[in-house]
Parts: C-alpha cells; sequence; structure tokens
C-alpha cells in the first residue's frame, strides 16, 4: 500500500488524477481509502462500474484534456473501423462518442449517429453541425424500432450500461443488427453481471478475446437479436484481428 506523497487534484468524490511527474502505483491511499489506478493518471476509490453518471461525466471531461489517448486508443478504434467497413450497414450508432468519433469521414447512404451522455459534449457537436443525441439512464435514443443496422462503444462498457440503455438498444436495433464493444478491467462478477443483463435483455452473445491483450483484460464482445447474424460478425471480428495482429 502506497501513502500519498504526491501531488494529487480532486476531480471528484473518490476520483483524482495524478501529476505526470509523479510515481504512479498500482494502488495509492489517499485520506485513509485505497484507490487503484485508472488510465494510468487517475485514481478512483471505487470499480468504474460503481461510478454514477455524474461521476462518469467528470472524469470523461478531464480524460479529454489530455492530448492523446495513445496507441491503445488508436489500435482499438482501428480495428472498429475495419469491422464497420467490412461488416457494412446503413445507419450506424456510436455509444459514448465523445468529441473524437470513431469514423472521421462518413460517407455512407444512411446515418452516422453520435451519442454520449454528457449534455455538454451534445450541445457542442449539434453546434459544430454533427448529428448527436443525448443517451443517459433516464433518456432515450431519439429514433425509431429497428433504426440501426450497427451500433458500437469503444472504451464505455467498462462503465456501468443501465437497463433502460439495454431496453432502448434493443428497440433501436434491427432483428439482425448488430451491437461491438470493447469490455476491459472489469473482473469476472462485473462482467458476468453486465453479460447477464445484455442477455436479459434478448441478445445473443459471444465474447471474442483480444490476441494481443493490449490492455488489462480485454475482450470484444458482439451481440444481436438474431444469432445467425452474430456468426457472421463473429466470423468478420475474428478474420480482422487476425489480419491485424498476426505475427
Amino acid at each position: 500500500m502506497d501513502s500519498l506523497n504526491t501531488k494529487l487534484t480532486q476531480i471528484g468524490p473518490g476520483i483524482y488524477k495524478i501529476s505526470k511527474q509523479s510515481a504512479r502505483p498500482e494502488k495509492l491511499e489517499i485520506n485513509g481509502e485505497l484507490h487503484s489506478r485508472f488510465m494510468d493518471i487517475f485514481y478512483l476509490r471505487d470499480s468504474t462500474q460503481q461510478l454514477n453518471e455524474s461521476k462518469v461525466i467528470a472524469l470523461c471531461r478531464e480524460r479529454e484534456k489530455l492530448p492523446s489517448y495513445g496507441e491503445v486508443n488508436s489500435t482499438v478504434k482501428q480495428v472498429f473501423s475495419k469491422f464497420i467497413s467490412e461488416h457494412g450497414g446503413i445507419n450506424i450508432l456510436e455509444i459514448g462518442a465523445g468529441k473524437a468519433p470513431t469514423i472521421k469521414n462518413y460517407n455512407g447512404e444512411g446515418k452516422y449517429i453520435l451519442a454520449d451522455t454528457d449534455p455538454k459534449v451534445v450541445e457542442l457537436n449539434i453546434t459544430n453541425g454533427g448529428e448527436y443525441t443525448w443517451f443517459s439512464s433516464s433518456e432515450g435514443l431519439k429514433y425509431p424500432s429497428e433504426f440501426f443496422d450497427l451500433a458500437f462503444a469503444v472504451f464505455v462498457f467498462h462503465f456501468k450500461i443501465y437497463d433502460s440503455q439495454l431496453i432502448e438498444l434493443r428497440r433501436c436495433i434491427k432483428p439482425n443488427g448488430i451491437l461491438l464493444a470493447n469490455v476491459y478491467l472489469l473482473n469476472d462478477e462485473e462482467r458476468h453481471e453486465l453479460s447477464a443483463s445484455i442477455k436479459s435483455q434478448g441478445f445473443s452473445l459471444v465474447k471474442v478475446s483480444d490476441p494481443i491483450e493490449i490492455c488489462r483484460n480485454h475482450e470484444f464482445w458482439l451481440f444481436s437479436p438474431e444469432r445467425q447474424s452474430l456468426e457472421t460478425a463473429e466470423e468478420t471480428l475474428k478474420k480482422i484481428l487476425a489480419s491485424l495482429f498476426s505475427e
């Protein structure tokens, strides 16, 4: 256990940022409470699954001030971009897009909708001309049922995904639609609970391991209302991973 001996900035209750010049141990004791390192420079008292939406928003706003998310984020987005390109789909939803959408220049025939929990991010992107929607535990998607062919989330599912959000995704995704998310950091119990929540809304689910283990406990999760579509998507994803990371 490491005692506090370096400069910390409090972001919110139980959330701290450490200066880049400081030592960054895996665990840090702050005011008598043990905090775990997250994304190299943050320390959290609670697991990411236990953070409420206001804490997630505060953390993500601070995270976006960093000059770069680094190679890990870029590599994972490369996987997603190739999957989106090869799998196809007319109407696409990115969940938790923030200020840096995965698809830079969407030229498909349908819509590329960006969704986020932070209303300020939504407002900013709408002002800049993006098609953005607020999506939270209390705010549903403003789109018709069975509208999206594909939905995806990059580094989002380690935070709490509410049942109300899964219900909305099930409503808005086409019967043969696909949802792709990467999952990391969560322990076995948290993964089991998330998996059970997804399946309880009528989704079939497959988990594809990360062949290079780019970050802690990293997997790709695919889910769909239709099992056959899921099998095709799984095959596509595995081919992409093999092509990108084969020795």
